[in-house]
């Protein structure tokens, strides 16, 4: 019931063989629980999961979909607490939801801005009115804010010159 009422549903309704259908995620044969680290529905294996499709250059192109999504989530702090096997990090599914998955204008999806406070708040107590303003999909191209981009320059700065420093003193 979740599911059809999902963006995903949607598309293969319009026909869309790209949409994911339930065989996409939960696999044809060997269908196991969320709960068995090889299922690829196990809090683990949701991100790549979801980037099988989300990270396809031709999908993303098909759908207009931004291309930087997988990429910018992996680099996150929740994506890179997963990549080292954190099965509590949020991963796609923790925000965007499992089955209904609604596009960010719908008022129902729990990335429609009105409703981002309460999703965080879901893992971050008191999050309600500190996250609503802030971008989520961020990359050191694109940060959330201009003092990352100095941080990450004075970094890179200090490591030049220490190492430098250690190379000159040898």
């Amino acid at each position: 019931k979740e599911y059809t009422g999902s963006i995903h549903w949607t598309g293969a309704q319009r026909g869309f063989r790209e949409s994911p259908v339930c065989t996409d995620c939960h696999g044809e044969h060997a269908i196991r629980s969320h709960l068995d680290p090889h299922s690829p529905t196990f809090a683990g294996n949701v991100t790549k999961t979801c980037a099988s499709c989300h990270a396809s250059e031709r999908i993303t192109a098909k759908f207009s979909l931004k291309m930087d999504r997988a990429k910018s989530f992996q680099q996150s702090f929740h994506g890179l607490s997963g990549e080292l096997g954190d099965v509590r990090a949020a991963n796609c599914a923790s925000c965007h939801g499992n089955h209904k998955v609604l596009p960010p204008a719908d008022p129902a999806s729990p990335i429609n801005p009105a409703n981002l406070g309460q999703t965080c708040g879901h893992c971050h107590p008191g999050a309600e009115n500190r996250f609503i303003n802030e971008r989520i999909h961020t990359t050191p191209e694109a940060p959330s804010h201009w003092s990352v981009t100095v941080v990450r320059i004075v970094y890179i700065w200090l490591i030049l010159l220490t190492i430098g420093g250690m190379l000159f003193h040898n």
